[in-house]
């Protein structure tokens, strides 16, 4: 894992992309300032309340996961599957964060975003792509 990606939060070489072994299997999507975790972390690939979105990953210790977020759709191509699509609510930004708050990309945006989750494999992806969109007023 690169530590300016992480650690210090500055821009990486390319801001919306990131690689790094996600210790626990588990990515946040939300606004730190605002974002409510979900209470249980079902059997489901992608769990969600009206501010975050938990996201299971590949394990660390089997090895790093690529994440993008993006403005545009995920390429359609056979690796890639829609696990989630819906509303979260953000104040000041949509970040990618680790359990332990640590902020992986980050966009400014505010009020009602959609996003929708695609990954490579529905329990352990290697791969997910974050598709943003703020909503209409």
């Amino acid at each position: 894992m690169a530590e300016s990606q992480v650690n210090n939060c500055s821009e990486p070489a390319d801001p919306d992309v990131a690689e790094l072994e996600v210790q626990n299997g588990l990515l946040l999507v939300l606004d730190p300032g605002v974002g409510l975790l979900p209470e249980t972390l079902s059997e489901r690939p992608v769990t969600a309340t009206a501010s975050c979105i938990a996201v299971g990953t590949l394990h660390g210790a089997e090895g790093s996961t690529n994440v993008r977020m993006a403005e545009e759709a995920a390429p359609s191509d056979d690796e890639l599957h829609l696990r989630w699509a819906g509303e979260i609510h953000t104040e000041q930004s949509l970040c990618v964060m680790t359990v332990e708050l640590e902020r992986i990309l980050s966009v400014p945006c505010r009020g009602a975003v959609q996003v929708s989750i695609y990954s490579n494999d529905s329990e352990e992806p290697d791969s997910i792509w974050i598709e943003w969109q703020k909503s209409a007023p």
